[in-house]
């Protein structure tokens, strides 16, 4: 899968007031975004932006554009309009970039669907 640049650099295009900007989530994102939404820690992230509501996706956009907007606030964020779908899909793919390195994760490692009895595997024995 070939990324685009801004994939590259962990960004995602979005609308906000009319003006494209960016998302980003990088380490500092994701551990306010992991803060405001109350999360147990990372492994929370993936189920919580798939919620789909208001408050996370002002979240979302509030921790994705504090990179470039340190003193941002959430109050600020709900005060903006962007189209909320796009955004959410947006914000969901900023996420991947940052959890798995690519826009939609592959979790598929290509082992088999039954892990309750993994192979005996003994080390440093041939």
């Amino acid at each position: 899968m070939k990324l685009t640049a801004d994939q590259l650099r962990g960004r995602v295009r979005v609308l906000i007031d009319g003006e494209e900007c960016f998302l980003r989530f990088d380490q500092g994102a994701l551990a306010r975004l992991i803060d405001e939404l109350g999360l147990e820690g990372l492994a929370g992230v993936p189920s919580a932006v798939m919620t789909l509501d208001a408050d996370t996706l002002s979240a979302l956009v509030w921790a994705g554009r504090l990179w470039e907007l340190p003193e941002l606030t959430r109050d600020t964020v709900r005060d903006w309009f962007y189209p909320m779908l796009p955004t959410y899909n947006a914000a969901v793919e900023g996420i991947n970039l940052a959890l798995w390195g690519q826009p939609v994760p592959d979790l598929d490692d290509g082992g088999s669907d039954d892990d309750a009895d993994p192979p005996n595997v003994q080390r440093g024995i041939s």
